[in-house]
């Protein structure tokens, strides 16, 4: 892991993930609960979080008529 270790909180947003992810070139983050690490964040989870909602919205624009 990278030094020194970002960490994210349990009830953080899914875009709050992400701007670390972004802003640090990370692949994963700690979540943490009460100060203790309860499991890792992966970008892989952020995008099956998010790629059916885009693909979805992606075939609803195309089927808009101009």
């Amino acid at each position: 892991m990278t030094f020194p270790v970002k960490t994210i909180n349990a009830d953080a947003e899914v875009y709050d993930a992400c701007k670390l992810f972004s802003e640090n070139n990370f692949r994963r983050l700690p979540v943490l609960e009460n100060g203790e690490v309860i499991g890792i964040v992966t970008i892989r989870d952020v995008v099956r979080h998010f790629v059916p909602q885009l693909i979805k919205d992606l075939y609803q624009f195309r089927e808009t008529p101009l």
